[in-house]
């Protein structure tokens, strides 16, 4: 008897339950291999951007040959029973070319810093602070902290522009990290508590560094302003001598007008004693004295020391006070290079000559002569042996 229903080695598949959305045909190869919907979004679809940091493009199937062929479950149980390993796809793979320009730039920037701006010659320059602590625990501190990182990418990229003048992309971009560091530290010293003193205390040192150097840049063209922000010993023999007879007879000559104008007796008192911070950083010269710690130290301590009155004239660009702040400042010119950068300045921007020439032009004409000192020092003509 026949079976009206006979055996079939046919298999009958139901109905696949329609999509309640249209199934993505040239999704990226990503997407299509982990089964998900892709938005086609070119050069970069919406799921591989926030799966991938930093990738540049998907890789999409090629139309041109026809429809693509995807691997089936015979192909890849084929590939395995050969041994063969299927090919990552190249959407996975995220390579130097598939860096964004602000990624290679922040790349740039931190290798700049470990590599040059924090040089071992800080150890020398600074015998107090480790090297490790500018070579490694500030970058470490700076990949878990936007505020650390914002201000130690500024003063590498002010570094970096020292040596590359010409680069005004360095310029802008200084200034912007350091705009955002000033902004997010102002936010942290109003909720500071006690998770976050180091990254405040850092960022403040790396803030004031940028400043300190930003005055010597000049890379607005702006009309020069005196920056606000930022001691007789007995005679013995001396490695300079001459220096320190120049000097003291060119200190002693810009007082003699206190007595010509009949300043009060607390003004002659304050710019004596300015007179006498002067005197102790010329006899430390004259000495030989130049480390341990840094003369430098002495030089840029002039303004904190300062008493408010002197302050207030400088405010005021009273000309006395500003030829005092000049012949501090210009010291930095004679010095021997000690590779404090941060301090001097780099390349064609040098603290000394900025600040000099800046005061200079704020001189009157009939003071003008209160110049000539600290301007024979930045032209090389005022020596420590002449």
């Amino acid at each position: 008897m026949v079976d009206p229903k006979p055996h079939s080695t046919a298999t009958y598949c139901k109905k696949p339950r329609k999509r309640p959305y249209r199934k993505s045909t040239k999704g990226c190869k990503d997407c299509k291999a982990r089964k998900i919907k892709c938005d086609e979004r070119r050069p970069v679809c919406g799921n591989c951007t926030r799966r991938y940091f930093g990738l540049s493009h998907c890789e999409y199937v090629s139309y041109e040959d026809g429809s693509p062929r995807c691997l089936t479950e015979s192909d890849t149980a084929s590939s395995r029973s050969r041994g063969e390993i299927l090919p990552l796809p190249r959407s996975l793979i995220v390579t130097p070319s598939g860096l964004g320009h602000s990624d290679t730039l922040q790349l740039r920037l931190m290798y700049h810093y470990t590599k040059s701006t924090c040089g071992r010659h800080i150890v020398n320059t600074v015998p107090i602070l480790p090297l490790s602590l500018w070579e490694v625990e500030i970058p470490q501190i700076a990949f878990s902290s936007e505020l650390v990182l914002n201000a130690l990418m500024g003063i590498s990229a002010l570094h970096l522009l020292s040596m590359n003048p010409q680069d005004h992309t360095l310029a802008l971009v200084s200034g912007q990290y350091l705009g955002k560091a000033l902004k997010e530290h102002r936010a942290a010293v109003e909720t500071m508590n006690l998770r976050n003193p180091e990254e405040l205390i850092i960022a403040a040192v790396l803030i004031a560094h940028h400043h300190w150097l930003s005055a010597s840049t000049n890379m607005h063209q702006e009309p020069y302003m005196i920056d606000m922000g930022t001691i007789d010993n007995q005679i013995e023999y001396l490695p300079f001598p001459r220096f320190l007879e120049s000097a003291s007879a060119d200190l002693g000559s810009l007082l003699q007008t206190l007595e010509e104008d009949s300043a009060s007796q607390e003004v002659k008192d304050v710019y004596e004693r300015v007179a006498g911070f002067l005197k102790a950083t010329y006899s430390r010269i004259a000495h030989g004295s130049f480390g341990n710690p840094p003369i430098e130290q002495d030089i840029t301590a002039f303004l904190p020391h300062a008493p408010q009155l002197f302050i207030k004239h400088l405010e005021k660009n009273e000309p006395l006070a500003m030829a005092m702040l000049a012949r501090d400042i210009a010291l930095l010119g004679i010095l021997p290079d000690s590779g404090a950068w941060w301090i001097h300045g780099a390349g064609q921007h040098k603290m000394a000559d900025t600040t000099v020439n800046g005061i200079c032009g704020l001189m009157p004409p009939e003071y003008l002569w209160m110049m000539d000192w600290p301007l024979g020092i930045i032209s090389g003509e005022i020596t420590l042996e002449n």
